[in-house]
C-alpha cells in the first residue's frame, strides 16, 4: 500500500471518528471503533495486495 492510499484511509478514519464523537460516543468507544477500522483496512489491504 503506498503512502497516498494510507493517507486517504487515515483521513476517512479521522472523519468517521468525528462523526461518532458528534454522536456522543465516548473517547473509549471511538478509539475501539478506530482500532476495528484500522484492523479491517489492514486486513483488506493484505487481501488485495498479498505480495506487498
Amino acid at each position: 500500500m503506498d503512502g497516498s492510499q494510507l493517507e486517504k484511509q487515515e483521513k476517512i478514519i479521522a472523519e468517521i471518528l468525528v462523526i461518532f464523537q458528534n454522536n456522543n460516543l465516548t473517547t473509549e468507544e471511538a478509539l475501539d471503533l478506530d482500532d476495528v477500522l484500522k484492523r479491517r483496512i489492514l486486513k483488506n489491504s493484505i487481501i488485495s495486495n498479498p505480495l506487498s
